[in-house]
């Protein structure tokens, strides 16, 4: 079974804007990149509040808000979920966001732990937990997705750091 409301398209996104996930040690880190988390605003001891994140990586976050939309309509446990938040007197946007977050937990521990997704999980309670595959290596260590970084030289005469040429 595929995840709710993430198609080929948003797929592919997806993992080409995630890479390598080991730079994420947790789902947090991962929202966090996407610009889906909510943003502290301060400014020296005043914490003013939280509020939407303006930053991230764009094509991630659009690609998280698409499915997350489209999953209301279409999965009735995604649709349960965005109901409860709009009762809680979240707008829209807000709401469709939360379910956003919950879909990035969901993403990462698949791509974790080479999982796939299974709605009818024993365990879960208001969230659809993957179900591991095989006993092979998680996705993220099996493949790479995208060029490889190039690995930064160092002169120590001018202790700058330069990207060799051969990249």
């Amino acid at each position: 079974m595929t995840v709710p409301g993430i198609g080929p398209k948003i797929t592919a996104v997806i993992l080409m804007c995630v890479g390598d996930l080991s730079t994420f040690k947790t789902a947090a880190q991962l929202a966090s990149y996407a610009g889906i988390s909510p943003q502290t605003k301060q400014s020296g001891s005043s914490i003013n509040s939280s509020g939407p994140n303006r930053g991230g990586n764009k094509k991630l976050k659009n690609a998280l808000w698409q499915s997350a939309f489209t999953s209301i309509s279409n999965h009735e446990r995604s649709r349960e979920y965005y109901d409860r938040k709009r009762s809680e007197h979240k707008r829209h946007n807000a709401a469709v966001m939360c379910l956003a977050r919950r879909k990035v937990n969901v993403i990462f521990r698949m791509l974790k732990d080479g999982t796939t997704y299974n709605d009818n999980h024993p365990h879960q309670q208001q969230a659809a937990y993957p179900t591991p595959l095989h006993h092979h290596k998680p996705i993220a260590q099996a493949t790479t997705i995208g060029p490889k970084p190039c690995p930064k030289t160092h002169t120590p005469n001018q202790g700058q750091t330069t990207l060799p040429t051969t990249c």
